[in-house]
């Protein structure tokens, strides 16, 4: 679909989007309650289902554009040797890909299936944890739409990667957090230890999320928490959940630490002072998004929560006065006391404290600039919902608002009004609604729209939208890079569109020189691999061209070993021949692979070696490549 296209289509959903959602809302003297809308079709958990459905269908159109990626290359070579670990990641993500294959296919569109549907649940639970926060249909849409316009979510959620679920892991913790909060319901720190748990299985950089929350328990007045039982049982159910991972990561003398510190002594991720890091964080997260993330993670360190008499935000109460108090108008009547008391300082400072701890660590320890990505949605929830309330626009100047429920009912005012409520609360009862500026309610326009405009713009650096021509085009004239996380050759793509070309195209002149060979010398002949790319695509695209699994010296292909193979014919992939040289009485170059947009390090000679001086099995222990 060209270009031109797409950003129409784009625009006119974002356009109906917009003029449901974010209208001025204007209030009467008298407050009437409702759930978020008057419709359901427009309510906030509508507009946020309808955001989710889109991020849904803008990665199932965009699945088969491209090609197949490095890594799920790997994954898929990995779900052929489960376990309870490898070399560079838990076994969560190699099951995954194996239920994927299996259930919907090889194709590109059956193995992103999975991570499509993570993109669009975590859009949606998004602006679900913004309403669970207190936030109304306004913040609950925004929210929504921030974590559909960020560009590394764009990518994640491309792929069948670690980093395509990662993050839904990390908001449904959090919103667990926020229900124990809002409910003082201590079980349900025992549902975040078991998505931690899941999580650890997933990606090690879960832990730094647990760490973080835990240190904003120790920071806070959450601490208390710490003598309840659940708390601990939700540790534990973690450690059982990791412990079969952990059982193998001793086993194997914990092979992940060793990795690391290889990658670190070669140089090969890109290592950021702290301005460049947070830099970064802003151009991946999508510029125009980086105010609503900092007024979020601002709110949560100084803004006030109301709560009622339970603790719990007045969102969630209102539901219940609304069946309890609505009179025959719909309207719903504030009690005139007890008055509903702010919070000193945020509820939920919990993940201020997260995101900072995380932050840090992350600078230190000279993390990819990406590793932070998932604690982002918190900021837009809690953003959107600083946002909304900055822009709440009330009609009249000192509107009064009074009247008496049945004995036992509770009547709240919506979240956008809880603060100013809070503070006009007169000693009679009465609630003065204070009058807000008219144009701060119309800063909503604006900023939406510059945040439909510039992710437009921006998608086609993180999507697979245009041809990898147009593409090239439209960066030179966007005059924009995406920051590199890798220190890597990867030619005139950036590195996550690079790693998607050119791997059918080795199969295919591997193909030609195995199948030159004699049948006799063919049967004994292997195929070995200086990387998991390659290996891996030998493995996928192998079948169709009649060639065996591939051998490998690299990640958790060195654990596989070299099968039967004894060296005395061998094709060498990923060489320059000069160390196989040393190895092998006779190398020739008897092919070349090439493609216009893959890294230039996949740009190499198919060398046909012949005779190994010592057999492979024992030299196998000393080529162990990890990095």
């Amino acid at each position: 679909m060209p270009f031109a296209v797409y950003c129409l289509l784009f625009a006119v959903y974002c356009l109906l989007f917009t003029v449901y959602c974010f209208l001025p809302t204007t209030y009467y003297s008298r407050v009437t309650i409702s759930s978020d809308s008057g419709s359901r079709w427009t309510s906030g958990p509508a507009l946020v289902l309808y955001l989710a459905v889109a991020k849904l269908f803008f990665h199932l159109f965009t699945a088969e554009h491209y090609g197949i990626f490095r890594d799920e290359l790997y994954y898929l070579a990995c779900s052929e040797h489960l376990a309870w670990g490898y070399v560079d990641q838990p076994p969560l993500i190699a099951l995954v890909a194996w239920f994927a294959r299996h259930v919907f296919g090889s194709s590109l569109l059956g193995l992103r299936l999975l991570p499509a549907l993570a993109g669009a649940a975590l859009v949606w639970l998004t602006g679900k944890l913004a309403r669970e926060m207190g936030g109304d249909r306004f913040s609950q849409a925004l929210a929504a739409l921030a974590t559909f316009a960020v560009p590394i979510f764009l990518v994640f959620h491309h792929w069948l990667t670690m980093n395509a679920f990662e993050p839904l892991i990390w908001l449904a913790a959090a919103w667990c957090v926020v229900r124990a909060v809002n409910t003082h319901d201590a079980k349900y720190w025992l549902w975040f230890g078991v998505l931690i748990g899941l999580g650890l299985e997933t990606k090690y950089t879960t832990l730094f999320f647990a760490v973080g929350i835990a240190a904003g328990l120790v920071l806070t007045r959450h601490r208390r928490v710490l003598r309840s039982r659940w708390i601990w049982l939700g540790a534990l159910a973690a450690l059982l959940i990791f412990l079969p991972n952990l059982i193998w990561l001793v086993k194997h003398n914990f092979p992940f630490l060793e990795l690391m510190r290889n990658i670190r002594h070669s140089g090969r991720d890109v290592a950021r002072g702290p301005i460049a890091f947070i830099a970064d964080q802003g151009m991946i997260m999508n510029p125009i998004l980086f105010p609503l993330s900092l007024g979020g993670l601002i709110w949560l360190f100084f803004g006030r929560v109301i709560t009622g008499s339970a603790g719990v935000p007045p969102a969630h109460q209102g539901q219940e006065a609304a069946t309890d108090g609505r009179t025959t108008s719909g309207s719903v009547h504030l009690p005139s006391a007890p008055a509903p008391a702010p919070a000193p300082g945020s509820l939920y400072r919990i993940f201020g404290w997260a995101y900072v701890v995380m932050l840090v660590m992350f600078i230190v320890l000279k993390g990819k600039n990406y590793y932070l990505a998932p604690a982002y949605p918190i900021l837009f929830a809690a953003g959107a919902i600083a946002f909304e309330r900055l822009t709440t626009y009330v009609q009249s100047p000192m509107s009064k608002v009074q009247g008496q429920l049945d004995p036992g009912s509770a009547g709240v005012l919506p979240a956008n009004q809880e603060q100013t409520a809070a503070d006009s609360r007169t000693p009679s009862g009465s609630v003065h609604l204070p009058t807000a500026p008219a144009y701060w309610c119309w800063l909503r326009w604006p900023y939406v729209t510059l945040i439909i405009l510039i992710s437009i713009a921006l998608a086609p650096l993180s999507a697979p939208i245009l041809s990898p021509e147009n593409y090239i085009r439209y960066q030179h004239a966007l005059g924009l890079e995406p920051p590199k996380a890798e220190n890597q050759n990867t030619g005139p793509l950036p590195q996550h569109f690079a790693d998607e070309f050119g791997w059918e195209d080795m199969v295919r002149e591997v193909a030609k020189v195995y199948n030159a060979l004699p049948p006799e010398e063919r049967a004994q002949t292997a195929i070995f691999c200086n990387s998991y790319g390659q290996a891996g695509a030998i493995d996928f695209f192998g079948p169709k061209y009649g060639l065996p699994k591939a051998i490998s010296n690299h990640q958790n292909y060195w654990y596989w070993g070299p099968r039967d193979y004894t060296g005395a014919s061998v094709i060498v992939l990923g060489s320059d021949g000069e160390g196989d040289r040393e190895h092998f009485k006779t190398v020739e170059e008897a092919g070349h692979t090439y493609h216009p947009y893959s890294r230039r390090d996949e740009h190499f000679p198919i060398l046909l070696c012949r005779g190994l001086n010592q057999d492979l099995h024992s030299l196998w222990p000393s080529i162990k490549k990890w990095n």
